[in-house]
């Protein structure tokens, strides 16, 4: 996939695709849009590919390695309704983008910082972020060696990433050699809690002393 500053983002309109509607059925919470990533969702129906054209364009100013996530009918901080797109940037930023926006604006964003006020220096491609299947939690992996768990809506004040219960979760202990490997992903049973896993490796050229490992994190209390 060639690697552009300039995200193109092919927006399907529907008739329940408006803000402040339930869009659940068309909502595309992760990389590849389930678990098993089929990239297929069986609820988006009554519509036809001919004639879709790219509407809008959205120059972000960093490079992105991945798909955005789509959430309708999200409830921001402020109290309004919006449908967003939520990305995440080779530099380690997360940006919520208001989909319906004549310009794409930005609702809310943050780039983590490590403990010692630097991040990878080698920059990575995070992989798409994802939300929990309430629609109430957005999670990504920042350059800082930690994923973070974000309100969906943004916060109005204080730390955007929630800072409790074992977040943000440290899944490497050395960012400079290792990084997100791939997009997140969520497994969801009957009768079990929802585990979120994420995948780390090294950059590329195979430099420094890294191991890939994946961490499973029990989203109901926080554990790994």
């Amino acid at each position: 996939m060639r690697r552009t500053r300039l995200i193109r983002l092919l927006l399907v309109l529907m008739a329940s695709g408006t803000a402040g509607t339930d869009v659940y059925a068309t909502d595309w919470p992760q990389f590849g849009y389930d678990a098993a990533h089929s990239g297929f969702n069986s609820a988006e129906t009554g519509y036809s590919t001919d004639g879709n054209a790219i509407l809008r364009h959205y120059s972000l100013g960093f490079t992105v390695d991945s798909a955005p996530i789509y959430v309708g009918g999200v409830t921001m901080a402020n109290g309004t309704t919006k449908n967003v797109l939520y990305i995440d940037t080779k530099n380690g930023t997360i940006i919520a983008i208001d989909a319906d926006s004549p310009t794409l604006s930005t609702l809310w964003s943050n780039r983590p910082t490590a403990a010692n006020g630097t991040n990878s220096g080698n920059g990575a491609p995070s992989g798409s972020p994802i939300i929990d299947a309430a629609h109430q939690y957005v999670y990504a992996f920042g350059l800082d060696g930690n994923v973070h768990k974000y309100p969906a809506g943004g916060v109005t004040s204080g730390s955007p990433d929630i800072q409790t219960g074992g977040w943000p979760e440290t899944v490497t202990n050395k960012p400079s050699v290792e990084k997100g490997a791939a997009s997140l992903s969520i497994s969801s049973v009957a009768g079990q809690p929802d585990y979120l896993y994420v995948v780390t490796d090294g950059y590329d050229g195979d430099g420094g002393n890294y191991q890939g490992h994946v961490t499973a994190i029990n989203l109901a209390d926080g554990t790994q």
